[in-house]
Order: structure tokens, then sequence, then C-alpha cells
């Protein structure tokens, strides 16, 4: 899955950041299909400053994790916090949904 796009300090163009969430059985079950379809729209609503879609997505992806994965949590409480974060102050008019990493350790 596509978790995000992160510009590091010093370069111009952002990368592209995956979690690897299984092999190719994963990939081909249903329940991953479901979750990443709700993935996607998460991070496409998210994009386009669509607070609210983002939100009904990331709902629809808690009913969606079960326990295979789980692991995922983390992530989805991050977006929470960026939306919830975007909902009281938006981001400013040329916002592009990128991750501005101050440094490039971390």
């Amino acid at each position: 899955l596509e978790i995000g796009r992160v510009r590091v300090k010093g370069k111009q163009a952002p990368e592209a950041v995956h979690a690897l969430v299984g092999d190719q059985a994963v990939a081909e079950s249903e329940e991953f299909r479901a979750l990443a379809a709700a993935h996607e729209r998460m991070i496409g609503a998210y994009r386009a400053r669509d607070w609210a879609g983002a939100h009904a997505a990331l709902t629809e992806i808690h009913a969606l994790i079960g326990t295979r994965f789980l692991f995922l949590l983390p992530l989805y409480a991050l977006y929470e916090r960026r939306i919830a974060e975007f909902r009281a102050e938006p981001p400013p008019a040329g916002w592009d949904g990128v991750f501005e990493a101050e440094s490039k350790s971390g």
C-alpha cells in the first residue's frame, strides 16, 4: 500500500512511501482488496482536502481491518490526527498532501 508521500529536506520531488502488507496470496485476498480500495479512497480524499470523505473512508477501514491487518492501526491513527488538525486549521493554499520532512534523519 502507498502510505504517503514524503519530501525530504533538500529535495524538490516527493517520494512515495509504501508498506509491505503481505505476499501474493494476501494481495489476492478479498479482505485485502476491500481494505486497499478503502485505503485508496481515504488517501485520495485526504489529498483533495475532503476531510469528511477521508474520515468516512477511515471509518470503513476500521470496520475492515480485522485481526489480520492490526499492524496498520498506527498508520490510520496518524491520518486521523492529521485530518482532525486540518479540519481545525486547514493547510496552506499550495499544500499538495506531501509530508515535509524537516531533516534527512527523521
